[in-house]
Formats: C-alpha cells, sequence, structure tokens
C-alpha cells in the first residue's frame, strides 16, 4: 500500500504478520511483523514523539509460574540465553528483554496489583527507553500520570546493579547499560 513522509512524498509501506500462540497465555496475542520496505518504516523522522520516546525497552508478562514460559519464548524469540531469579526469568533481544514475574515480585517491582491470571499468563507492563526523562515526566502528566515519584539515578548511585529500567540520555550512558545489562543475563 501506499504511505507519505512526513513532506508528503508518496513511498510504498507493506509488512506481514506471523502468529504464535502460548497455551498457558490464552489472554496474549504473540506476533512478529516483518517489514517488506524497511527503509520507510524505520526512517528517524517517523520515529520522533513528543514523549521522546526511542524505543520499547521490554515487557512484562505476569505468571504463577514463569519458568513454565521458558519454552515457548525461546522458540518464539530465538533466543536461548535465559536469566532466572527468584522474581522470574528475563530474555534479551537486540530491540529489548521480555520478563517473566510472579505476582509477588510484580507488585515488589512495580508498586501496584498484578493482572489476574486465573486464564493464565498475562501482559503486565511495557518499559519505554526515552531520550529526555523531564519531557516524557511533562507529557505524562499532561494525560494526568503523575511521575514525580520516581528518581533518576545515575550509575554510580546503583547499589547493587539491579534495576528495572534504564533512561539514557548519551551514547556513553547507553553503552553503560548496554554492558550492564550484558552482565546480568
Amino acid at each position: 500500500r501506499e504511505g507519505r513522509r512526513p513532506d508528503g512524498t508518496p513511498i510504498k509501506v507493506a509488512f506481514a504478520l506471523a502468529f504464535a500462540a502460548d497455551p498457558r497465555a490464552p489472554d496474549i496475542g504473540f506476533f512478529t511483523c516483518q517489514h517488506r520496505y524497511p527503509e520507510h518504516f524505520w526512517n528517524p523522522l517517523f520515529q520522533t514523539h513528543t514523549n521522546t520516546a526511542s524505543a520499547v525497552a521490554g515487557v512484562v508478562l505476569v505468571a504463577e509460574n514463569p519458568s513454565d514460559h521458558h519454552i515457548f519464548l525461546s522458540a518464539f524469540m530465538g533466543e536461548r540465553a535465559l536469566l532466572a531469579t527468584s522474581s522470574g526469568i528475563a530474555m534479551k533481544t537486540p530491540r529489548g528483554e521480555v520478563q517473566v514475574m510472579t505476582p509477588t515480585a510484580f507488585i515488589e517491582h512495580f508498586g501496584g496489583p498484578p493482572p489476574t491470571i486465573r486464564r493464565g499468563a498475562r501482559l503486565a507492563a511495557i518499559r519505554f527507553a526515552v531520550r529526555d526523562l523531564e519531557r516524557a515526566a511533562a507529557v505524562m502528566a499532561e494525560v494526568g500520570c503523575d511521575l514525580s515519584e520516581y528518581h533518576v539515578k545515575t550509575f554510580d548511585d546503583l547499589e547493587d546493579e539491579s534495576f528495572d529500567l534504564v533512561v539514557s540520555l548519551t551514547p556513553e550512558a547507553q553503552h553503560r547499560a548496554v554492558e550492564m545489562a550484558r552482565g546480568r543475563a
């Protein structure tokens, strides 16, 4: 089909979707998208957002037994490396991380109630990387989401290298965050 660049120039856009299902997570739709004209989709002009979001840093699922999902997720994501902790499991991909945690771990990490998991695992959170945390907080405040309880830390403030989200504002910080994350896997 035809799309348009920000300047109005017509371009071709197309994609193919492949779907998968985890029987232990019937309320989650898993899919992958192949862009037929990736040079048009991954244009930096199309990836600019008012809240300065630059990527999906990760997704969080909640399940009674997180390790029950590792075989499906490994096959779906093509990633075999897995980090298992008392909170659950985590798998890194080139574009972000997928975590599956217990309801108790979700409450401890996010400070709020997890979704109900009576029918199986559920999608519970999406983490975004942003270029400017202050701007992102301002945009969130405009829509009624107060981020004032979240406090910025530097890498030197991380006592045990334990973190759920790293927002890097410089290429150097991004490199350091990637290296720290690799060390956790």
